[in-house]
């Protein structure tokens, strides 16, 4: 590079970086100008220059670069670019090393090197560690690092010396050399960097380092260490004396000794980051490298890091607790650990006597903050990572030693760190505390009992919310602290969120481990909130125009904080601790314990219901707090009537304030939020304590039918008080005395639903139009606004809803209580009480078929009222269906109100963009409130938007309804058998049917057809669930397939139309649709459902048609968990199989505690069975299974064999999933065909549509590679496995085609192969077909680029090895050359899966930096290979 290309490159530079503000410069000595983007097109050439290494050379290693601009004004000002040239060429060695180092020979290689180390030990030496030159360093040191990646150790054999050379030249080059060093070390030992290194290369670097660790890498960082230390020691000793002396003369410094003050402030500052750096790389040492480079005598790192702690410049005492963290996530030895818990509290109060000679108070504990909240976080992890040590020492678990009482300080230091201010320091400690409550050893031995005041002081401190506004004002004690903790109010909630949910578990563990101080503290603490803030003291932050307390009065704020404290110990305290229940051994102490709990309880509960609050904030936590107390009065019944006569009360709460409700008529939040409080704590109450509440019952039933005859009650609190009678009636022993009970509960909903208004609403069409006002806004735009007229109608339809809905409601309690109950087998008999095991024969149970509703009140007081409920419920749901038929479709979409009778509620629409309300709801900023009907929501006094929210209303309803009587087993009794024609009419009759939208379908299949066929009896198929289900299948296959098929045209101008048409229609154009919608055909309907039948009113282009796919998405997917809850493959059959699984295992281990541990969790001691997801038992749950096993069996069989108007739709279906793009369907899909094909494929009638159709959608989605089968195509490719195997080669497998195949033999003529023995069992993998079919050799061979000799090749791969992961391999090699293909003659179409994400082409990644071909061999191996060398050559004398 000749001078004129050094003074252009250095004025491009100068341009580029900003340095010369001029939009052109002009290179002195020639005539060339440049503007900034000439200079950046320049600077991209120089990088392909051939001259580049030795320029770049050149360049670092100059010791300065200076630039004369010309043709700028001041030309005479000389411009320093020195650093961002050296940075420029650095980054250009960078880009030559990663891209072309590999190809040099090796002799240019080492040159190569050597000529780059010289130019940075150059630019060291003449920076002499200037300011302004670390990110050069840094950078250096990055290209150092990709130098010792590529070469060290095999080629770079001189690096030990190298480095000594390098290190020792200054302090510079030293440091330059830690941040290669760090970096190397992350790059080979962080996950992250896999890809990019080869695993043999990392190993290889990682093995020279280790080798040279002890000779030279160790020594001198130590070395290093020290010598910093001491410079900043002394630095900081001088600087405090020249304090000293002059606040001692009394003057401030003069010009000399102000320069004197600044140089040793820079040798402080230097020192303290060189220290800091090293620390960092420290730290990668500690986390990954060998612990002998840091435990080890000779250079002692713990000690170093210890002392370190005390210093606080350049958050040196922060970087050295991250070395202790990181270790003390390591692997230690027992006696290291113990070492470290010995030394680390009185290192850590030297540290803090360090820091308290500097000026202490809250801006003291602000500058520590960062240092107090690493240190609880590595105390926390030392112990919390090595609890073994702890259990498996018995001087520890003996409580007496010297390693008791260093644990035992060294717990107390963990403790004394959560007095701090700042609530983060508790969060460090949480998973540790945790871990030490969970395991029992510690519990036992009462470890951690003199440390538990203190964290549960912290607890109650810290779950007490902060007032922001306290901050904001600067009037909180803390506040400068508590601000550089979290950044604002929103971030101060997320974290109180998060503590709260983390000490739920804590309180339990502390209430469980000592009740007797838990209960005593937490019942003083209430205590002394309630006498120190009871009547609101001290009345601050009160709403004046209330003159109400608010959630920010103290008061408040102190009596919500201790509600999670209080539930979660009561729940956590032992029931020995309340109960009689003592072992004989622990009787005496027990005893004592039980008298203080019970004292301490006794007072609490005494305090709670005589504290009558007035004001409403401090109502709705009393509320809260009476919640707690179910855990009391399971034991101690004494003041339960006291307590739920509280409740009753809050449950009818008024409010007295006319600012909110001059009139009494309306409620303020507080109030609702009061009602709504105390209703669910009733609901609590009636669950978990109603054997204590039956004796009461008559009065409790009387308060509450007087409550809802004379007290304007919310919906939601009327749902409560149903709910709380029907948990309490359920208590009741007699069976017909609680059916009695409920039937009374109910006669009043039951009597609104047989009432004239509703017999008229539901009797027809015109009836329920009148009732709900459609009628009557028929040409009348006002009606559907008038304040009179919408309160009326709004009037009416609540009572109608709400009678359907308490009696819902009521039911699913009464069926929750009989299924825990339990229903005992009905004229049981030994065989029936036999264990069953999946390849047992079928057991058909005795009680299996239709049973009386007589038989059935016996389990389920709810049965008597579906007599009187089943007519208005079936004329209300056959109501509704008929208003959508086409004939009223079309003519209510010309009326401008009638027609949002047929749109989707705002509710609809929000969740069809949001699937949660994290966004804040429908009525927030973003919501779609007044999106649908434009302007108006439901919360306004206008009809048009409640009544897509009303009939939805109904309609689930009614469904549920159906569903629940399906579920309680009415449906299938003797006594409903003359309503089931009208049944099957109401809800599948064609025209109904064909009439719905696909979300009313969703809603049928989900909440009635799924529960229908899980629980009717297997005898009963044929004469109640096939009228069902085989007009819905033939339904639902037609309706999806229409609803997909505009989808599934990729290409051309059909694609442009049918996407038309899945558009939904809205107020622009329904006026249209209905008067061109003379004749209602096929093709009307096809079109109906390719949009789901939705009318979306005035909602958003966008949003319609997100509301679209989302019912077609749900339509397709609901059908697909109601067939896999059929076959068994998820939901409650599915659990059935667990637990036989489990059962299974259990006997063959002869593992007894198996069938009381539940997944992912130790062994349970306890006597209680647990089903296979965790779920205590049910009594009487064997013969539930019994049942639930014989329909499983059943079904399968019912579904696919017995029927082909039934099973046609299903395998249609399932086939037609393989193709839809939606990977959820896709899933499921495959998980049913795998079914399908263990039941049907012994059927010849079955081989054309498996062997053909499903195989051929199977080879066509992996083949053509879209972009919505990523994650799936594994799956599909053992579809593909199961299918080949079973009909051509004869191979059988296991379940879901898991496990290697099973090879069947031939018969004696060779032409047919021998059936499984599993054939008639799905359950265990079903059979084969015996005769070969060509139908998949077909389909394969009309691939593109697929050969007869390929099918050959891999039939005879597939017998070979029939592991399954081979055959899939296998498949999968063959498949790849028929995408490959398939692209290439451009049969792909929009949307394919890249090369990177496609398993098909799935390859090894090459790494960046490769293995480099030589082979390591370090020292111990050359010592290890003679030492058998020498053994080798003395064997024979042996033998002599």
């Amino acid at each position: 590079m000749d001078e004129s290309q050094y003074r252009t490159l250095l004025a491009c530079i100068a341009l580029s970086a900003g340095i010369i503000t001029s939009p052109t410069i002009t290179v002195p000595g020639t005539q060339s100008s440049y503007t900034r983007k000439n200079a950046f097109y320049l600077l991209e050439n120089f990088r392909s220059s051939p001259n580049l290494v030795q320029s770049c050379i050149s360049l670092i290693g100059a010791a300065k670069h200076e630039f004369q601009p010309g043709g700028v004004g001041g030309a005479s000002a000389t411009v320093d670019v020195t650093g961002h040239i050296k940075l420029y060429a650095v980054q250009c060695f960078h880009e030559f090393v990663k891209s072309s180092y590999s190809s040099l020979l090796p002799a240019d290689a080492v040159s190569l090197r050597d000529a780059i180390i010289r130019a940075i030990t150059d630019h060291i030496k003449s920076s002499n560690g200037q300011e302004g030159t670390d990110f050069v360093g840094s950078k250096m040191s990055g290209l150092l690092a990709e130098l010792i990646l590529r070469d060290f150790p095999q080629r770079w054999t001189t690096f030990a010396e190298d480095f000594v050379s390098i290190w020792d030249t200054c302090d510079g080059s030293a440091r330059l050399f830690i941040g290669a060093l760090t970096t190397v070390t992350e790059n080979c030992t962080d996950s992250d960097f896999n890809s990019s290194i080869a695993t043999q290369r990392r190993n290889d670097v990682m093995k020279g380092f280790n080798e040279i660790s002890a000779s030279h890498l160790l020594p001198r960082i130590f070395d290093f260490c020290s010598r910093h230390f001491l410079a900043l020691t002394n630095a900081k000793k001088t600087i405090h004396e020249m304090e000293n002396y002059l606040r001692g003369v009394g003057r401030p410094a003069n010009h000399q000794e102000q320069s004197l003050y600044e140089a040793e402030t820079n040798k402080r500052n230097v020192a303290g980051k060189m220290l800091q750096t090293s620390l960092v790389m420290l730290d990668k040492f500690c986390q990954q490298m060998p612990l002998e480079w840091i435990l080890n005598t000779t250079h002692d790192f713990v000690s170093v890091f210890l002392h370190l702690m005390k210093e606080t410049t350049s958050s040196i005492q922060v970087q050295s607790v991250s070395c202790l963290y990181s270790l003390a996530g390591r692997k230690l030895e027992s006696n290291t650990w113990f070492q470290l818990i010995t030394s680390l509290p009185p290192a850590v109060a030297a540290a803090e006597q360090e820091s308290a000679k500097d000026e202490g108070g809250t801006n003291d504990l602000v500058n520590k903050l960062p240092f107090h909240k690493k240190l609880s976080k590595m105390l926390s992890q030392i112990v919390s990572s090595n609890i073994a040590h702890i259990t498996t020492d018995k001087e520890i678990m003996s409580c007496t030693g010297k390693k008791y009482e260093s644990l035992g300080h060294f717990l107390g230091l963990v403790t004394d760190m959560l007095q701090h201010p700042s609530g983060v320091i508790i969060t460090e400690q949480m998973y540790m505390w945790t871990q030490l409550f969970r395991d029992p050893q510690i519990i036992k031995n009462k470890l951690i009992e003199p440390f538990i005041p203190g964290l549960l002081a912290a607890l109650l401190k810290h779950l007490v919310r902060i007032r922001w506004s306290d901050l904001e004002n600067g009037t909180h004690p803390h506040s400068i602290l508590i601000d550089a903790t979290w950044d604002d109010k929103e971030a101060y909630d997320l974290w109180i969120s998060d503590l709260r949910g983390k000490s739920s578990v804590l309180f339990r563990f502390i209430g469980s481990s000592d009740p007797e101080f838990a209960s005593e503290t937490i019942s003083r603490h209430v205590c002394d909130l309630i006498s120190s803030h009871g009547n609101g003291e001290p009345m601050d932050h009160i709403d004046r125009s209330t003159n109400r307390l608010t959630s920010s009065s103290e008061a408040v704020m102190k009596i919500e904080g201790v509600y999670l404290a209080l539930d979660n110990i009561l729940q956590g305290l032992p029931s020995w601790s309340l109960s009689n229940e003592d072992i004989a051994e622990e009787r005496a102490k027990r005893t004592r314990v039980r008298t203080n709990v019970k004292s301490s309880l006794a007072q609490f509960s005494s305090l709670m219901v005589s504290w009558n609050p007035n004001d409403v904030c401090l109502k709705l936590r009393h509320a809260y707090m009476l919640q707690t107390m179910v855990y009391i009065w399971k034991y101690d019944s004494s003041t339960l009537l006291k307590g739920v006569d509280f409740l009753f009360n809050y449950l009818c709460a008024k409010d007295e304030n006319t600012y909110f409700s001059p009139n009494g008529d309306m409620l303020s939040e507080e109030v609702v939020a009061l009602r709504r409080r105390s209703g669910l704590a009733l609901v609590s109450v009636g669950k978990r304590v109603p054997e204590l509440l039956v004796s009461w019952l008559g009065q409790l039933s009387d308060r509450s039918v007087h409550i809802l005859a004379t007290e304007k009650m919310l919906a939601p609190n009327q749902m409560h008080l149903y709910e709380f009678l029907s948990c309490v009636a359920n208590a009741i022993d007699d069976p017909f005395k609680r059916a009695s009970f409920v039937s009374d509960v109910l006669s009043g909903s039951v009597s609104t639903l047989e009432s004239d208004e509703c017999t008229s609403a539901f009797s027809s069409v015109e009836g329920l139009m009148m009732a709900i006002g459609m009628y009557q806004a028929g040409g009348n735009l006002s009606f559907v606004s008038n304040l009179d007229s919408v309160q009326e109608v709004t009037a009416r339809f609540g009572r109608m809803f709400a009678a359907f809905n308490q009696i819902l409601s009521v039911g699913k309690r009464c069926s929750a209580a009989a299924k825990k109950r339990g229903f005992p087998m009905q004229n049981s008999s030994p065989l029936s009480q036999s264990t069953v095991s999946l390849d047992s024969a079928f057991i058909l149970p005795p009680d299996e078929g239709p049973l009386s509703t007589k038989d059935l009140t016996i389990n389920n007081p709810f049965i008597q009222i579906w007599q009187r409920l089943i007519p208005p419920l079936l004329k209300m749901s056959d109501t509704v269906s008929k208003l959508w038929k086409p004939e009223y479709q079309i003519r209510h979409f010309l009326d401008p109100c009638q027609r949002f009778i047929y749109a989707i509620s705002d509710d609809d629409a929000y969740t069809a963009t949001k699937r949660d309300i994290a966004g804040g709801g429908v009525f927030s900023e973003s919501g779609t409130a007044g999106s649908v009907v434009r302007g108006i929501n439901r919360k306004q006094m206008n009809l048009l938007p409640r009544w897509a929210g009303w009939l939805n209303e109904l309609r689930n309803a009614s469904f549920q309804l159906l569903g629940l009587m399906s579920e309680q087993r009415v449906l299938y009794s003797p006594e409903f058998s003359l309503y089931y024609p009208s049944l099957v009419q109401a809800l599948l009759s064609q025209e109904n049917l064909k009439s719905m939208e696909h979300r009313h379908v969703t809603q049928l299949v989900k909440q009635f057809i799924e529960p229908m066929l899980l629980h009717c009896p297997s005898p009963l198929y044929h004469s109640h669930v096939a009228p069902i289900i085989t007009p819905t299948l033939e339904h639902l296959y037609r309706r999806i397939s229409s609803s997909w098929a505009p989808l599934l045209i990729s290409s051309g101008p059909e694609a442009v139309l049918a996407k038309q048409t899945v558009k939904a229609l809205s107020s622009q154009n329904c006026v249209l649709f209905a008067r061109s919608s003379t004749n209602v055909t096929d093709d009307w309907f096809d079109a109906y459902y390719a949009r789901g039948g939705l009318f979306v009113g005035d909602l958003d282009s966008i949003t319609s048609e997100a509301m679209v796919e989302k019912v077609r998405l749900d339509l397709t997917r609901v059908l697909a968990d109601m067939l896999m809850s059929s076959f068994a493959l998820k939901g409650e059959w599915a659990l059935v199989l667990a637990n036989i699984y489990k059962e299974e295992q259990a006997r063959k281990q002869n593992e007894p505690s198996l069938l009381n541990s539940a997944p992912n969790m130790s062994l349970n001691t306890s006597d209680v069975r647990v089903n296979a997801d965790g779920t205590e038992r049910n009594h009487n749950q064997n013969d539930y299974e019994i049942r639930q096993l014989s329909r499983i069996k059943a079904m399968g069989n019912f579904l696919l064999q017995e029927d082909e108007k039934i099973a046609g739709p299903i395998v249609l279906f399932v086939i037609s999933g393989l193709s839809y793009p939606d990977g959820y369907t896709c899933r499921r899909c495959i998980k049913l065909c795998h079914r399908v094909i263990e039941t049907c494929v012994p059927d010849e009638r079955f081989t054309e549509l498996l062997g053909k159709r499903m195989f051929e959608a199977a080879i066509k989605s992996i083949v053509l590679e879209p972009k919505w089968m990523v994650g799936i195509e594994w799956d599909m490719i053992a579809l593909v496995r199961d299918i080949y195997c079973r009909l051509v080669l004869g191979q059988s497998f296991m379940a879901a085609a898991q496990g290697a195949g099973q090879q069947q033999p031939h018969d004696t003529n060779g032409r047919q192969f021998i059936q499984s023995k599993n054939v008639s069992n799905p359950l265990l993998g079903g059979g084969i077909l015996c005769s070969p079919s060509d139908f998949p050799r077909q389909v394969l061979v009309s691939l593109p680029g697929v050969t007869v000799v390929d099918i050959k090749n891999l039939e005879e791969n597939l017998n070979e090895n029939r592991s399954s992961k081979a055959q899939k391999d296998v498949l999968r090699d063959l498949l790849r050359v028929a995408a490959d293909n398939v692209k290439i003659a451009g049969f792909a179409g929009e949307g394919t899966q890249d090369k990177e994400e496609s398993i098909l082409h799935e390859k090894i990644v090459k790494a960046l930096i490769p293995n480099l071909p030589e082979k390591l061999v370090i020292r111990s191996q050359e010592i290890g290979d003679n030492n058998l060398s020498e053994e080798s050559s003395g064997m024979p004398s042996i033998f002599d």
